[in-house]
């Protein structure tokens, strides 16, 4: 987007644009360990119990994993996950 472009937004918008970017670009950089990296977005009106529901069927699924190295490192980032929730 231009700097004309941005400033034909209104400045709150510029702004939420800029975070946006900013947010994309951090994502793009993230890198994990094959399985080590999870995204979780949750929509804004979203239950977080339900959220945590979910992470605790997705550890025990885990546990299903036949990879000791994959299984460990699949439910150690759900389980960081899930200790991010309760903050």
């Amino acid at each position: 987007m231009s700097f004309q472009q941005n400033e034909d937004l209104g400045s709150d918008d510029a702004v939420e644009l800029w975070r946006m970017k900013k947010l994309l670009h951090n994502l793009q950089d993230a890198r994990g360990n094959g399985t080590s990296l999870i995204s979780l977005h949750l929509p804004p009106k979203e239950q977080i119990s339900r959220v945590q529901k979910m992470l605790r069927e997705e550890l025990g699924t885990a546990g299903n994993i036949k990879s000791h190295a994959n299984k460990v490192a699949v439910q150690s980032a759900i389980k960081a996950t899930q200790n991010r929730l309760r903050l």
